[in-house]
């Protein structure tokens, strides 16, 4: 989350922030939005290769050591 430019840009005014609109219907996209997109059932999804959660490999080797072993 804080890895996104505008969270970050906006941290320090948490009125700028979604969870803090009071009205929800300014979230609702209309149907009619050209960049609006629909599946069709019966055709494949994309599939996504999305990492970018994740930490980097010697990261979550020492993440994994200490969960198993240290943690336990």
């Amino acid at each position: 989350m804080m890895a996104d430019k505008e969270n970050r840009a906006n941290w320090t005014q948490p009125e700028l922030h979604h969870w803090s609109e009071q009205e929800w219907r300014k979230f609702i996209t209309p149907d009619s939005q050209p960049e609006m997109c629909c599946w069709q059932p019966g055709t494949p999804l994309p599939e996504l290769h999305l990492t970018n959660h994740l930490a980097k490999t010697p990261r979550r080797a020492a993440q994994r050591i200490i969960h198993a072993y240290v943690l336990a």
